[in-house]
């Protein structure tokens, strides 16, 4: 379970979300740096993108000899896989939450079992 969490006059508020995302082996484009679009509704230029990889997709990432990496385009999220091209579909989680350029602190909990 994941929360993400502001500081607002001393309450904690929650202000991110988590999703599952599939990235399907055949969706890869690309040479030597591989490139996949994720589209998410609610991602703003603003929004701070986490990843966790669960022990499936780790192995596969070892063992397939790439790195995965994700950016965020003024709205749109791109995963890149930097080495070799993955070969199996991968499910990874994503923490999304809004950066906002102000005073309030944000703090990011996650329980992993």
């Amino acid at each position: 379970m994941s929360k993400v969490l502001r500081i607002v006059d001393g309450k904690l508020l929650r202000i991110g979300s988590s999703v599952a995302v599939t990235l399907p082996e055949s969706k890869w484009t690309g040479d030597g740096k591989y490139e996949q679009l994720i589209e998410i509704d609610s991602v703003t230029p603003n929004s701070k993108i986490d990843i966790q990889v669960g022990a499936d997709a780790m192995n596969s990432i070892v063992s397939g000899n790439y790195r995965l990496l994700l950016g965020n385009n003024n709205g749109t999220i791109t995963a890149y896989a930097v080495g070799a091209k993955p070969s199996t579909d991968l499910t990874i989680q994503l923490t999304i939450t809004e950066v906002e350029k102000d005073s309030s602190l944000d703090v990011i909990w996650s329980n992993v079992i």
